[in-house]
């Protein structure tokens, strides 16, 4: 990950209009300003939009709102960034509800893609937060311990247990994925265990299933004899259930027959009784037309008086309904009379309810008008009141501006007087520091610190020599240490798996993976036994050499000690010699600067007190305060005028409405004079009858039609009822005539029917005679149907017989096909089972080789040698060798004896002592942080993938001396090349000095911080 460009917004000390960070084409870049100026927020920008995670409280319920900068309430970082050869954006931002109880944060993440962005974006903030792990390629825990020296955290993996220290170099390695492998690989050696288990399982099942074969084959040869001897049995049973069979379906043919005959029988009787039936209805018949016949003479004549009063009726119907339509005319005529009388009325009414409400209007109007000349009046007064309020007005407007102006120019005079005396009280503090180093430019014993440096330089040319035979002393002990330790790690490794493989229960070795026999295990112990016996002797003879490599080494390094007091108390007399000649010669410029900063004072002093500065100002205010005493205001009138005016438009709507009155009341008094005439009208039309009498003159000429016609309703209603009376008269004629027409037919009819009844007597009596001669035979059918059910008992009893033995058969046969089954299957489960437990062996194998104790070891064993070299070839380079580190592994057990894994860091001094890291002074652990994080810098770019090749050292130089602070920066210099981007951070001149492209921070009081890019 190579930085390339950042913006920023409202993030810690930086405000809304920060510039641009720029930092594509920088190799190696020094932020610098003072304490405080907002260096190490831009680093914290780059790491709160990559990973969400800044310089900030972890217990913070809202740990965001200590970045966003103090008075805002939003805040948004875009950082643009290279892996490999594709650039990628980050914008992330913080937003806070007006309330602050609430915030809303955003991210998103961009790929270039030509000219363009592209979105890779996901559906939430955790989800895009993966996918920008997966592009980086590592956490920020893991960032902040290797490539980024925090400031204040330099020691963040020095301090760390040895556990934290292992995961964090399994995440530089990205080891992570033989966890995942080992994670999968034993997932797929339980699903394994747990199928052999089931494996097993199955195959005692089907042990057990098949042990009764036998039984049941010599049962189904039994069994198939029994069947056959059933079916001779059955056969037989049923012939003589066919042949009881036979008779009873030649008596159900006789039943059928007399049951055919029977109902003949019925049939013929039914026919007689109709025959009977037909025969008293003729003589009925017959005895009624001779009833008629002699009634013929009444029934005629009553049928001619019916037809004389049925055409008197229709004459007097035909005047009845003329008399109705007349009498119906009448009618509507004196109900339209009766309605033109009450309309008539209604007029009178209506105008006389309309001439009192113009009375009402009248008189109202009249009162209303009593007060226009008070409307009127009071209306001109708040016309002028509001003349007089625009005035006004205007003159309060003026002295509010005026008044402002002189808030603000005093509040800028205010401004102006803090900022000399700020600049005053820089000046006395200068003033102090050159009289300070004035006075300590007085003379110095030149002659006894120029001997003192004489004897320094001696003393370090001879600890030259030692250091050089010292230091090959080192790498000598170095390397037999690291022999040692590998020696020790051997022994370790080789005793771990002797201890495995005595306790092993697995059927394959885990050695070599083949089967693990006691033989196999005792020949493998035996070889295990020999190499840890060569590995102590080996040992005995490296610790003899070292032993005798120390005590040279030490006896170098005790003279190396005493030359050093000489050498350094050498040094001091150089750069205090040094300093001496440097004040001297700027002495006296820093005296006529000291005098130059007096009289500076003195001018402040004076400006201050008589308030001299900024005349314009001054003059400006005296002029508006002038101005405001001459423009004269009464606040009282101002009132006055402004309630009067408001008044305007109640009076101008009350002489609008007075106008309206009196326009109406000339109009009522016309209205009513109108009205009051045409009421006279309408009453005395009334009372003459005017309006009915065109309708009196139709209702006359109706009357003389209902005379002319002559209709008499009494007669018309004594001819209905005398009709109503004979109103049979047709239908007894009618049957007159049919009984004359029918009589000879009905008397027929009765003769055939006599001959019928005899025919069907003779009928009856031959088929009774053929049913009494089947009754006899049927009587055989109840011995016929016992023999039937005899012979059916015996078939089915064979029938269950033979079931019986069918379906046991069958039961054994599907018994023994199953049998044969589960022999092809158990065939296949052991099988499977040899094959399933040849896997579980090598997944387990693959468990262990892919566990925290299998590979992931191996290359950490590996990787340590090289992060320690790295290590020491800058410690050399920082403390000319007095100072080395070790990363151990392994350690002894306090308890029960054995060792077991750590990630220990041992560190030498120039005695070849081993010191706990908290003896060191800052100077010296500072340097071993700082060489151990380059280590892992320099590991994190070039081995896990990550591709990130940023270095970021955020201060820590101030534990560092004259001499070390060169060390550190040639140190940097050396490891340039590594990385693609190294920011430095600090506010030490002589650092910032020594890089060629600075960004130099500053910070605004009321802007923020800011930042200007020199060099670049």
């Amino acid at each position: 990950m190579i930085p390339l460009q950042l913006r920023l917004s409202n993030f810690l000390s930086y405000g809304e209009s920060a510039p641009v960070l720029d930092l594509e084409g920088i190799h190696v870049a020094c932020l610098s300003g003072g304490n405080g100026q907002g260096k190490s927020a831009l680093l914290d920008a780059m790491t709160w939009a990559v990973w969400g995670e800044a310089r900030k409280s972890g217990e913070s319920r809202k740990p965001d709102e200590e970045l966003l900068r103090i008075g805002t309430r939003a805040m948004e970082v875009d950082f643009t960034f290279r892996i490999g050869a594709v650039d990628h954006r980050i914008l992330r931002s913080y937003m806070q509800s007006a309330s602050g109880k609430t915030s809303k944060p955003g991210l998103e993440f961009q790929v270039r893609d030509g000219d363009d962005w592209r979105a890779l974006t996901a559906e939430s903030i955790r989800a895009t937060q993966a996918v920008i792990d997966e592009r980086v390629g590592i956490d920020y825990e893991t960032f902040i311990n290797s490539t980024f020296l925090l400031q204040g955290r330099s020691d963040e993996f020095t301090k760390k247990k040895p556990g934290e220290r292992k995961e964090i170099l399994g995440k530089i390695l990205a080891l992570g994925r033989y966890e995942a492998m080992a994670s999968k690989a034993g997932q797929r050696w339980s699903r394994l265990r747990e199928r052999a288990t089931a494996l097993e399982a199955e195959v005692g099942r089907l042990d057990a299933a098949l042990e009764p074969v036998g039984e049941w084959e010599a049962e189904k040869a039994a069994v198939g004899d029994a069947v056959a001897s059933g079916k001779a049995d059955l056969d037989r049973a049923a012939a003589r259930v066919a042949e009881a069979a036979s008779r009873l379906s030649a008596l159900d043919a006789a039943a059928r027959e007399a049951e055919s005959l029977t109902s003949a029988l019925a049939d013929l009787e039914a026919r007689r009784r109709k025959l009977d039936a037909d025969d008293a209805a003729l003589a009925g018949k017959i005895e009624s037309a001779d009833a008629l016949l002699a009634q013929a003479e009444q029934i005629e004549a009553d049928h001619e008086r019916y037809e004389a009063l049925r055409t008197q009726r229709a004459e007097l119907d035909e005047k009845a309904g003329l008399f109705r339509g007349i009498d119906g005319q009448r009618h509507a005529l004196r109900l339209e009379m009766q309605q033109r009388t009450a309309e008539a009325r209604a007029e009178i009414v209506a105008l006389e309810s309309a001439l009192a409400s113009l009375e009402r209007q009248i008189e109202a109007d009249r009162e209303a008008l009593k007060g226009q000349a008070e409307a009127e009046a009071a209306h001109a007064a708040a016309v002028a009141a509001a003349e007089r309020l625009q005035q006004l007005d205007a003159t309060a407007t003026r002295r509010q501006s005026i008044e402002r102006r002189i808030e603000a120019i005093d509040k800028q005079l205010a401004a102006d007087k803090g900022a000399l005396e700020g600049s005053l009280a820089r000046i006395v503090e200068e003033g102090k520091r050159l009289a300070e180093e004035v006075k300590a430019s007085d003379a110095v014993d030149t002659e006894a610190l120029e001997a003192t440096i004489r004897d320094g330089r001696a003393a370090a040319e001879r600890r030259e020599a030692l250091q050089t035979e010292g230091t090959e002393a080192s790498r000598h002990v170095g390397a037999l240490d690291g022999r040692l330790q590998a020696l020790a790690a051997d022994r370790q490794r080789v005793d771990a798996r002797r201890r495995k493989l005595e306790t092993s229960d697995d059927d394959a070795c885990p050695t070599c993976g083949t089967e693990l026999t006691e033989a196999h295990r005792a020949e493998v112990l035996a070889g295990y036994d020999a190499e840890l016996c060569e590995n102590a002797e080996v040992v005995r003879s490296v610790t003899a050499e070292r032993d005798e490599v120390v005590a040279k080494r030490d006896a170098l390094r005790a003279e190396f000690v005493r030359l050093g007091a000489a050498v350094e108390a050498g040094e001091a007399a150089a750069r205090t010699l040094a300093a001496a000649r440097d004040r001297a010669a700027t002495a006296e410029a820093k005296r006529a600067r000291l005098d130059a900063l007096r009289e500076e004072v003195r001018s402040l002093k004076r400006t201050i007190e008589v308030e001299a500065f900024n005349p314009d100002l001054r003059a400006e205010r005296a002029s508006l305060t002038d101005d405001l005493q001459e423009t004269a205001y009464d606040a009282e009138a101002h009132a006055r005028s402004r309630a009067d005016a408001a008044l305007r438009e109640h009076w101008a709507t009350q002489l609008r409405a007075l106008t309206v009155a009196s326009e109406r009341l000339t109009q009522s008094r016309s209205d009513r004079d109108l009205k009051a005439a045409a009421l006279d009208q309408r009453r005395s039309a009334l009372d003459r009858g005017a309006h009915n009498a065109e309708a009196g003159k139709r209702m006359n000429a109706l009357d003389e039609q209902v005379r002319t016609l002559g209709f008499d309703p009494a007669e018309h209603e004594r001819v209905g009822k005398a009709l109503d009376a004979l109103s049979d008269a047709p239908s007894r004629l009618s049957r007159l005539l049919d009984a004359r027409r029918q009589r000879a037919e009905f008397a027929e009819r009765r003769a055939t029917l006599a001959e019928e009844r005899r025919s069907l007597g003779a009928e009856r009596t031959s088929r009774q005679d053929a049913l009494d001669a089947l009754q006899g035979r049927l009587s055989e059918r109840a011995s016929a149907e016992r023999d039937r059910d005899a012979a059916e008992v015996e078939r089915q009893a064979a029938a269950g017989r033979l079931a019986d033995a069918q379906g046991r058969l069958g039961a054994l046969t599907e018994r023994l096909d199953r049998a044969e089954r589960d022999r092809q299957r158990r065939a296949d489960v052991k099988s499977e089972l040899r094959e399933v437990k040849r896997q579980r062996a090598l997944y387990g194998h693959l468990r262990r080789a892919f566990g925290k104790n299998g590979i992931p070891s191996l290359i950490i064993e590996e990787t340590l040698p090289e992060i320690e070299a790295r290590a020491n070839t800058l410690l050399d380079r920082l403390t000319r060798g007095r100072t080395r580190v070790a990363l151990e592994t392994l350690k002894d057990k306090k308890t029960g004896g054995g060792t077991k894994e750590t990630l220990d860091i041992r560190i030498t001094d120039d005695q070849g002592v081993s010191r706990s890291y908290e003896t060191f002074s800052g100077g010296e652990a500072f340097r071993v942080n700082f060489a151990l994080r380059i280590a892992l810098s320099q590991m994190l770019a070039e081995r896990s993938g990550t591709q990130i090749r940023t270095l970021v050292i955020d201060e820590g130089f101030g534990t560092q001396d004259a001499e070390g602070l060169q060390r550190l920066i040639g140190a940097i210099r050396a490891i340039q090349d590594d990385f693609e981007t190294i920011l430095v951070i600090t506010h030490l001149d002589e650092i910032k000095d020594a890089f060629p492209v600075r960004i130099e921070v500053r910070k605004e009081p009321v802007t923020g911080s800011t930042f200007e890019v020199v060099g670049a």
